[in-house]
């Protein structure tokens, strides 16, 4: 536009001089040059756009890879260590990665507390259900999912030898009633540990009943040390009567 009004300017005055036209073409082509010098910076900008995405994208697949890999690793010590069978190994890994989405905890994190799960002898579905209940517990709480399992297969642990040792009393007393009471007690504590663990898994409906030797409140732990001792005392009672005869 600037080039065919100098011309015109050129043309009409007269003058013979072209002093206008190689200013207008100068201008013309500085322009020029400085548009081809912004074409290259940007496509030298868009290029090195692109090989950093190409390098974040690398680092990502090989973490991604990483993190397989050591999931994988981490299974199979759940067989050589822990105890789970082979055939049971698919359900479980399966099981684990569909509990990641669902209680939003790492797969790695799922799988180091299964290997504590089977190391307390609750291997296959049994397992899953109980990694679930601590998976659950630590996110409501915003507690540690290592702390919060080993607590509660050691708690499991010892509701399982309390049990055992409490029907052994009932086998081994000397009257009805003493087993009675026996028995009555394990079946206490059975359904309380039985209720409380399945409102946490969502089985079972919600209700105020406490978790013998865990749960808050004086009286429900006065009552449960009673118990305790109704137990002692009918195995001693067992006792004294074997050594009478």
């Amino acid at each position: 536009m600037k080039l065919s009004s100098t011309i015109s300017r050129v043309q009409l005055s007269g003058e013979p001089t072209l002093t206008y036209v190689e200013e207008g073409l100068a201008k013309a082509e500085a322009s020029s040059r400085g548009f081809a010098d912004s074409a290259t910076s940007n496509f030298s900008a868009a290029k090195l756009g692109i090989v950093g995405l190409g390098v974040a994208a690398l680092a990502a697949g090989g973490i991604a890879v990483k993190m397989a890999g050591d999931f994988q690793q981490a299974t199979i010590q759940l067989v050589t260590g822990a105890g789970e069978s082979r055939d049971n190994l698919g359900m479980v890994t399966s099981g684990i990665l569909q509990m990641s989405s669902q209680v939003a905890t790492s797969s790695q994190d799922l799988v180091r507390s299964m290997y504590v799960v089977e190391s307390a002898g609750h291997h296959g579905a049994d397992g899953l259900l109980v990694l679930r209940a601590a998976a659950e517990a630590a996110k409501a709480g915003n507690a540690d999912l290592g702390t919060v399992t080993d607590a509660l297969t050691s708690i499991m642990a010892s509701y399982h030898e309390s049990g055992k040792e409490g029907i052994s009393i009932a086998n081994q007393a000397d009257d009805l009633f003493g087993m009675l009471v026996s028995a009555g007690v394990v079946s206490w504590f059975a359904f309380e540990t039985f209720e409380n663990i399945g409102m946490t898994l969502g089985i079972m409906p919600v209700a105020g009943i406490p978790l013998p030797f865990v749960s808050y409140g004086g009286s429900s732990m006065f009552a449960n040390f009673i118990a305790i001792g109704l137990l002692q005392n009918v195995r001693a009672r067992s006792l004294r009567s074997a050594v009478g005869r």
